[in-house]
């Protein structure tokens, strides 16, 4: 019941995040796999900072008291349910990112327990120390790589929190903003908080050592020969969009742009495509003969890796600073 009022949207914020938190707790003792599948859709749809607050913060105290067993008990290998483990943790790495300090620190309250009983505490023992925000948000990372890394979503579960790379769609989108603003007040973003172009380069590196290991008897190479397959293109084509925005010589072309190079949208834009594009380096340069990978793009890695170089070049010449750093992603 409590669920399907959830579903419907039915009443206030008030009334749902209450449903949503009365929801966690009966959930807590229940290990049906249907019910809890529905809750974990519910907190993916109200963590999004569009949410109100008094939802956002629901979903951190329903973590707590339904995220945390049913995470619990899938480390300890009872009643294991890694796919939803995952999800949970994502969801707990979005709330840590949230603009509300209040809804920070109640997700690093999940964050401090789980990685307390990840490495030997036992559920129930009693307070356990505080994680601050950015250390609780490295811990859920450790623990989906560690613990989930052959889960089939923990390689999206991580993608997601990279901005679009889709550089020549954002300077469209930038453009035919401009023409229909009609305000003389700049819109602020959902979520004032979030960082993307720090979020990225924190996350390149755990994607690489996601990559490595493929050693491991696992399905993780497949997947990520497909990510490889489905976005190599898209990343080669924003790259040499790149080149030829930034390397016309043209000052118009370059004075047109100014406002959309200076805004934290096109620098997260940016830095979400490098840290793709660091990432298909690896995965290139890891593959025994580039070939598995995406075989019907041609794409060697010294290629890549050049083409990664003078655009960035060609970025400082314009001002323009690339936060993610692949100058250790490969052998090159």
């Amino acid at each position: 019941l409590l669920l399907a009022l959830l579903e419907s949207q039915d009443g206030g914020p008030e009334l749902r995040s209450q449903a949503l938190c009365a929801a966690g707790l009966l959930l807590s003792q229940s290990c049906e796999d249907s019910l809890t599948e529905r809750w974990c859709r519910l907190l993916e749809t109200h963590r999004t900072p569009e949410t109100p607050e008094t939802l956002r913060l629901a979903c951190t105290h329903a973590l707590q008291q339904a995220g945390m067993p049913l995470v619990s008990r899938t480390l300890r290998g009872v009643a294991p349910k890694p796919a939803l483990s995952v999800r949970l943790i994502n969801t707990a790495i979005h709330l840590l990112q949230d603009e509300s300090q209040q809804i920070r620190t109640e997700a690093a309250k999940f964050a401090s327990v789980l990685h307390s009983l990840w490495k030997g505490g036992t559920e129930g023992q009693g307070p356990c120390f505080q994680m601050q925000v950015n250390q609780g948000l490295l811990g859920l990372l450790e623990l989906l790589l560690e613990e989930f890394w052959d889960s089939p979503g923990t390689l999206g579960a991580l993608l997601s929190h990279l901005p679009d790379g889709d550089l020549k769609e954002a300077l469209r989108g930038a453009q035919d903003a401009d023409a229909e603003c009609t305000s003389l007040y700049e819109q602020d973003d959902a979520n004032v908080f979030e960082e993307p172009s720090v979020m990225s380069e924190l996350l390149l590196p755990y994607l690489i050592q996601l990559a490595d290991k493929t050693d491991k008897p696992s399905h993780l190479k497949n997947r990520l020969a497909v990510w490889a397959a489905e976005n190599t293109a898209g990343i080669l084509n924003n790259i040499h969009f790149c080149k030829q925005l930034f390397g016309r010589g043209d000052e118009a072309v370059a004075l047109g742009h100014l406002g959309w190079q200076c805004g934290p949208c096109f620098h997260g834009h940016l830095a979400g495509l490098f840290a793709r594009a660091g990432f298909l380096l690896h995965l290139l340069e890891a593959s025994e003969d580039h070939q598995p990978l995406a075989p019907e793009l041609h794409c060697p890695p010294q290629a890549l890796w050049a083409d990664l170089q003078e655009t960035r070049r060609l970025l400082s010449q314009h001002g323009v600073l690339v936060s993610v750093g692949i100058d250790w992603v490969g052998t090159h």
